[in-house]
């Protein structure tokens, strides 16, 4: 099991229990930190005694010791699992087929490579997608069509009254556009999905200008929040209401 740890892990109860029952089955734990923070609570008995791995420190070596570390596992696995008889021990009653056993190492081996790959890939989104610390709240669930929103109008203020109005519109699940009154088109990626003030919604950075976000309600948001913008990470703004949701 490789934990891919940040400061959210902290609050999570979902990793506290799939941790937990890896310790209970006697599971290898890979720690791997993507964020320069300690275990606190639970977590710090859990994660006491085990090697962490700095992602953040150094990217290409970290990756080399998860892959070893897996690699390392899966050969200490293979060499504790039955051995194939020696010369003249052969016996009837325990066929052994030297192809199989010599094709699961193989595969023990690969699928270790194939997990290391598989977090650097995570880290590596993750990283690209990680919002400044004056920007984050709690994680919020995955989109439900019931709420999920794929237009609205924005009206900002620019330079005095009267307000200027944008336009929004999701191209992909994972993208939007910005459309100014004069044509110009601003791309916006989605970052994540995270609660502020008790609203969900979603989070965009600009495409071009990276460290400027929006966040997006979604439909039907109770306390009717405003629209909210920031740039350079220094907080979130107000920037005038969601119109003319689709």
């Amino acid at each position: 099991m490789v934990l891919v740890f940040s400061e959210h892990c902290n609050d999570s109860d979902e990793i506290l229990r799939e941790l937990t029952l890896a310790s209970q089955n006697r599971l290898l734990v890979v720690p791997v930190r993507i964020e320069d923070v300690l275990p606190k609570g639970p977590f710090q008995y859990e994660l006491a005694t085990r090697q962490w791995i700095d992602v953040y420190k150094d990217w290409e070596i970290a990756i080399s010791k998860i892959v070893e570390a897996l690699q390392a596992a899966s050969l200490s696995e293979t060499m504790q699992a039955p051995q194939p008889p020696g010369p003249g021990l052969i016996h009837s009653s325990t066929p052994w087929d030297l192809n199989h056993w010599f094709t699961r190492r193989r595969r023990r081996t690969a699928w270790a490579v194939g997990v290391g790959v598989a977090v650097a890939v995570a880290t590596a989104l993750y990283f690209s997608r990680r919002l400044p610390p004056a920007l984050r709240f709690p994680e919020a669930g995955p989109e439900t069509a019931e709420y999920r929103v794929t237009q609205f109008v924005t009206h900002v203020i620019i330079g005095g009254p009267p307000p200027v109005p944008r336009y929004w519109s999701r191209v992909t699940p994972d993208r939007w556009v910005e459309v100014y009154p004069d044509g110009t088109r601003e791309t916006l990626n989605v970052v994540r999905r995270m609660i502020m003030q008790g609203c969900a919604g979603t989070v965009v950075e600009n495409a071009e200008n990276a460290g400027n976000y929006a966040f997006i309600l979604d439909r039907g948001c109770p306390n009717g929040m405003p629209f909210r913008i920031s740039h350079g990470g220094g907080g979130w703004g107000r920037a005038g209401e969601m119109t003319e949701v689709k």
